[in-house]
């Protein structure tokens, strides 16, 4: 009996496409093996649209040595060829679910993260990352889900554990890896990785939130240089116009970082609220003087004003790190696909 499953795991090594796929190609290359639900983060050189996860690996083999991993994903049929493996780069190894990474060390299936559905076809549509956890996903990670306005699916990185879960990450900064100091354009499509420093993209915001009937919430959780943490959040969010409008009410009054966005109902003396989003490039706030205090609700480039009118606080170094999530308000029903 041992010797029979030993045979059948070695052909199914071979053959099979959930655990692995072969080439007439290199011997140190014959199998790839598969972690479902897993993606190299950082080390794609080349980006294809293949039918299959046989192809994309196929792919990867005929650009040996060049290629060393592929990471498939399986909702929109997308190859990504790495020039590197979970051996070099461990800390990469992101869950994206809906997406196989594969590489030709043995163990790699050993990395494989169980999904609540066994296949891509029978993976519900969730419409937001609330959504998925009131459906019984409590790891956070990337998952691509199906909002009004995106028929085919938005990547996102889903917070399953901040005030509940349920957040989509829109900004993330953590380490200084990715530059923020970036003009109109970068910030209009966004930038960075989903599982690292990140901006989501203004267009991204605005199709979420200004066509959704219902509400969304914000909410930014700050850490400082002493490792203190701080947050606000506000019961209502959107992004509106071409011009990036930042709307926001419902102040949490329980948020230990301030009513940050809108101050002036609480007494300061400049409020975000309303305000237009701004670059280096491309300056549109409404200020009565020379003052650039501008809306720099670009996540966390910062929440604050800037008083020098040539200047942009994106090129002031993090002082910590931020996160910037959104979410629909639980019990909700969010509008269909």
């Amino acid at each position: 009996m041992t010797a029979l499953l030993v045979k059948f795991s070695f052909l199914v090594a071979l053959f099979g496409v959930s655990s692995g796929a072969y080439c007439d190609i290199p011997p140190s290359m014959h199998i790839f093996m598969a972690a479902e639900n897993r993606a190299l983060a950082a080390s794609s050189y080349r980006k294809q649209s293949v039918s299959s996860r046989i192809h994309c690996v196929r792919n990867c083999h005929a650009d040996y040595p060049n290629c060393k991993s592929v990471n498939y994903d399986e909702i929109h049929h997308l190859c990504e060829l790495n020039n590197a493996t979970i051996a070099q780069f461990p800390d990469n190894l992101i869950t994206h679910f809906g997406s196989v990474y594969y590489d030709g060390n043995m163990d790699t299936p050993l990395l494989s993260h169980a999904h609540p559905n066994t296949t891509v076809s029978s993976m519900p549509r969730y419409s937001s990352c609330q959504e998925l956890l009131q459906a019984g996903q409590k790891v956070s990670g990337v998952f691509t889900i199906f909002p009004a306005r995106f028929v085919d699916g938005l990547q996102v990185y889903c917070d399953m554990e901040t005030d509940g879960g349920g957040w989509i990450v829109t900004q993330r900064r953590q380490d200084g890896s990715v530059d923020f100091y970036r003009d109109w354009a970068d910030y209009r499509v966004g930038f960075g990785f989903l599982n690292g420093e990140l901006w989501l993209g203004n267009d991204i915001l605005r199709n979420l939130t200004e066509y959704d009937e219902g509400t969304w919430q914000i909410r930014l959780d700050m850490t400082d240089w002493n490792f203190q943490d701080a947050w606000f959040e506000y019961g209502e969010f959107r992004v509106t116009g071409d011009q990036y409008q930042l709307n926001v009410s419902s102040y949490n009054t329980e948020s230990t970082a301030g009513n940050v966005l809108d101050n002036m109902n609480t007494g300061g003396r400049f409020s975000h609220n309303e305000m237009l989003f701004i670059t280096k490039d491309h300056d549109d706030d409404r200020g009565d003087n020379d003052m650039n205090c501008g809306i720099i609700w670009h996540g966390v480039t910062r929440i604050s004003l800037d008083p020098d009118p040539g200047s942009d606080l994106t090129r002031i170094p993090d002082p910590g790190s931020d996160l910037t999530s959104i979410r629909v308000p639980r019990g909700r029903d969010p509008i269909p696909c």
